[in-house]
């Protein structure tokens, strides 16, 4: 059973695109809807095809699977026709140099066809050790750790932008960023061909998940308040730092990396 055909959806499908295409046929198939006789079996096939694809892992193995069956077969079919012997035109008359000339013609053939399966095969050998270069590759990049690694640089960026700015709401408020940058991540396992892929993909999601400004408003405002609270910022407009005994205003948020010191 081919799962994308059953879903009706392109193999290179993101997952979204076969979510909704399940769905999408279950409503049709469903017994419940659709009283024809055959609505059961299809949507016996549909649980079926949809269980095969819905997890990332499985689908992920049906692939790898598929294309080492297309390889497997290519190789069977060239290793039968290099097996058929070419064909010798009977001739009459006197054997001569023509018919001598035609009995090496049809061994040349022959031994081009053998040579030619050896080389693509060898093609389909150095095909799957570069699959396997490049999955050991991805074996060891991890999104924890990367994640890790680029949240610790956003945290630093965070506070020297809104230290410039307050310097007592900095770390409430860079805090409160890095809960929301948290919440949105998305950190399920990335699946790519190369090493470039798997960090273009990356740095995409993490982009994707970086807090907006209603967002960086809402952490900016409770920094606010948790350096109220803490006795660093009275309620009025000016606060005397207890240690740096300097004048601090209340402004704006900044965002992460940003020079920007306006109120």
């Amino acid at each position: 059973m081919n799962p994308y055909e059953v879903l009706q959806v392109d193999a290179a499908a993101d997952q979204e695109a076969i979510d909704a295409a399940y769905k999408r046929l279950a409503r049709k198939y469903h017994p419940d809807r659709n009283s024809d006789a055959s609505s059961t079996e299809k949507m016996q096939q549909l649980n079926v095809a949809y269980g095969m694809v819905r997890n990332p892992d499985r689908r992920r193995q049906y692939d790898l699977d598929c294309r080492a069956d297309a390889r497997r077969a290519r190789r069977e079919q060239r290793e039968r026709k290099s097996e058929v012997p070419a064909p010798q035109p009977k001739l009459t008359g006197r054997p001569g140099l023509i018919s001598q000339m035609l009995k090496t013609g049809g061994t040349v053939v022959a031994t081009l066809a053998v040579a030619l399966g050896v080389y693509l095969w060898r093609e389909d050998q150095v095909a799957d050790e570069q699959q396997a270069r490049v999955e050991a590759e991805l074996a060891d990049l991890s999104t924890d750790s990367l994640f890790d690694k680029e949240l610790d640089a956003y945290l630093r960026s965070c506070m020297a932008a809104a230290a410039q700015q307050n310097p007592a709401v900095a770390e409430p408020y860079c805090q409160c960023l890095i809960g929301s940058l948290r919440a949105k991540f998305d950190n399920s396992r990335i699946y790519a061909p190369s090493e470039s892929e798997f960090m273009n993909v990356f740095k995409a999601r993490f982009v994707s998940a970086a807090p907006d400004d209603p967002a960086r408003e809402r952490c900016w405002s409770r920094g606010q308040h948790e350096a109220r609270s803490s006795s660093r910022i009275p309620t009025a407009g000016h606060a005397i730092d207890p240690a740096a005994g300097s004048a601090l205003r209340i402004g704006r948020p900044p965002a992460p990396g940003s020079t920007d010191t306006t109120p």
